[in-house]
């Protein structure tokens, strides 16, 4: 089953819905104030695992960030490193593996165009269960996960 997240509930963080598990889709609108698509824009997205309430870090935290992760085709969405990490290189080139931690992920978005499929693909090495991650997201987007 699809939930669609909204860009007013992605602005102020929004917990997560419906348990992941498994392969799951994310994918991204890019409408403008009237509703019509936009291309060009660039907004951020980031899915967290919930801190510790006590002192607001993942101590005792379960990380549910942990997963592979893949763009759709043609789309210029790309996934962002959360810290600080060494090149890797290949072939003396740089490998262009994103690195996330196990609790925080997140990306850049921005409209890939008509040919694009605006997607992230994630599958969690761990089920994601309601209320254990938040969603948060700059611009005018909206994300329909399933």
């Amino acid at each position: 089953m699809a939930t669609t997240y909204t860009a007013e509930e992605l602005a102020g963080g929004v917990l997560i819905t419906e348990e992941i598990n498994g392969e799951t889709d994310f994918n991204f609108t890019f409408p403008d104030l009237s509703g019509n698509l936009t291309s060009g824009s660039i907004s951020y997205f980031t899915f967290e695992s919930l801190r510790n309430p006590l002192t607001q870090t993942f101590s005792a935290s379960i990380a549910y960030a942990k997963g592979e992760k893949e763009v759709g085709v043609n789309s210029k969405i790309q996934i962002k490193p959360t810290g600080s990490f060494p090149p890797q290189f290949e072939n003396n080139e740089i490998n262009n593996i994103a690195k996330t931690d196990n609790y925080v992920w997140s990306a850049v978005l921005q409209d890939g165009g008509d040919d694009a499929t605006n997607v992230i693909v994630w599958t969690p090495d761990i089920v994601v269960p309601v209320g254990g991650a938040r969603l948060q997201a700059s611009g005018d987007i909206i994300l329909e996960v399933n």
